[in-house]
C-alpha cells in the first residue's frame, strides 16, 4: 500500500468537502469515510493517522506511528497509547455548544412526548400526549465541564431548575449540590475513572420516574 503523509478515517461527506475546498491539492492525504476495520487496511498507510470514535488501532501498527489524532472531545480511546511514544492529540473545544443543543433537544422532546405527538399525526388523536414544561424542572447535570456547562445554561435559558454534579466547582452560576431531579443528564467525561463515577452516581441517586439523557462526548 502507498504510504500517505496522512490518513483520516471515519471521514463524514461535509468533513470531505470540507478539506477538498481548503486544501485542493493533497495528493499525499488519504480519506476514509470507514473505520480502520471497515477500510480493511492491515497495514498503517501512514505516519499520522486522524479517527473519530469507533476505530480500534490494532496494536501492531503501533511501531510505525508518528501520531494519533482524534477529532474528538474524549479521548479515552486514546489512553492505551499513552506509554507507546506516539504523539496524541484531541479538540478539548470541538462543538461543545451543538452536542449540547443536541442533549436539550432529546430532553425536550421525551418531556414533550414528541414521539408520541408524531404518531399521532396522523389520526390527529390529542389525547394523552400534552407533556411537560420544561418550566421549573429540575435537571441533574453530571460532569459540568465544557459540554455540561453549555447544557446547564441553555437549561436555565428555559427556566429549569439546574444542579451539577463535579468534583471541581469552576461556574459560580451553578449549584454543584446532588438532588433527585427530574431529568438526569449524565455527561460521558473523558477518562475510564470519570465514567465509573457518574454510571455510580446515577446507580445511587437516581429516583425512579427520572428520565435520563445521556449523550458522549464526540461527541
Amino acid at each position: 500500500m502507498r504510504e500517505y503523509d496522512a490518513v483520516l478515517y471515519e471521514v463524514f461527506s461535509e468533513e470531505e468537502d470540507a478539506i477538498r475546498l481548503a486544501w485542493p491539492d493533497a495528493p499525499f492525504l488519504l480519506i476514509c469515510r470507514g473505520t480502520i476495520q471497515e477500510e480493511q487496511h492491515d497495514a498503517p498507510p501512514a505516519r499520522v493517522i486522524s479517527i473519530r470514535t469507533q476505530s480500534m488501532i490494532p496494536e501492531d501498527w503501533c511501531p510505525s506511528l508518528e501520531a494519533i489524532l482524534t477529532r474528538s472531545t474524549g479521548y479515552d480511546h486514546l489512553i492505551p497509547f499513552r506509554d507507546k511514544r506516539i504523539g496524541l492529540g484531541y479538540l478539548p473545544e470541538y462543538c461543545a455548544r451543538s452536542v449540547a443543543e443536541h442533549a436539550f433537544l432529546l430532553w425536550t422532546a421525551l418531556l414533550k412526548k414528541l414521539p408520541a405527538q408524531m404518531e399521532c399525526f396522523k389520526s390527529f388523536n390529542r389525547s394523552g400526549i400534552t407533556g411537560s414544561e420544561l418550566l421549573d424542572k429540575k435537571i441533574l447535570v453530571i460532569g459540568v465541564g465544557r459540554i455540561g456547562v453549555q447544557i446547564a445554561r441553555l437549561a436555565m435559558a428555559t427556566g429549569m431548575r439546574v444542579y451539577g454534579l463535579d468534583p471541581e466547582h469552576k461556574h459560580a452560576d451553578i449549584e454543584y449540590v446532588d438532588p433527585d431531579a427530574d431529568l438526569v443528564r449524565a455527561e460521558a467525561e473523558a477518562g475510564e475513572e470519570r465514567n465509573a463515577d457518574a454510571d455510580n452516581f446515577g446507580v445511587r441517586h437516581g429516583r425512579i420516574g427520572a428520565d435520563q439523557v445521556d449523550v458522549p462526548l464526540e461527541k
